[in-house]
């Protein structure tokens, strides 16, 4: 595997979790059924955002942590992987999962 390069100030880079294959019932969902999730792992964190009075703020969240992201963000992948890591705004997580 590749190293994973390292996000800039307000980015971050996660690895998209793959779908849930049963319902919380333990029933299975057919491939066709499942919907892509939008939870990822935090490979890599940069710095933080910095504010308009220069300000940076650090993010709530780590390398390792089970994030949610937005379904609507401007994701780019890495390395060119369709199931690869993918960049995104730290704005773009909306959670961290417990």
């Amino acid at each position: 595997m590749q190293s994973i390069p390292r996000p800039t100030d307000e980015r971050v880079i996660l690895q998209p979790l793959p779908p849930e294959e049963t319902t919380a019932g333990g029933l299975f969902i057919p491939q066709t059924g499942r919907k892509r999730t939008h939870r990822g792992r935090v490979l890599a964190v940069g710095r933080g955002k910095v504010t308009e009075r220069g300000v940076r703020v650090d993010p709530s969240f780590q390398v390792g942590d089970v994030v949610i992201y937005s379904e609507w963000n401007n994701e780019q992948r890495v390395l060119n992987d369709p199931d690869g890591p993918v960049v995104l705004l730290i704005d773009d997580v909306l959670a961290v999962v417990e």
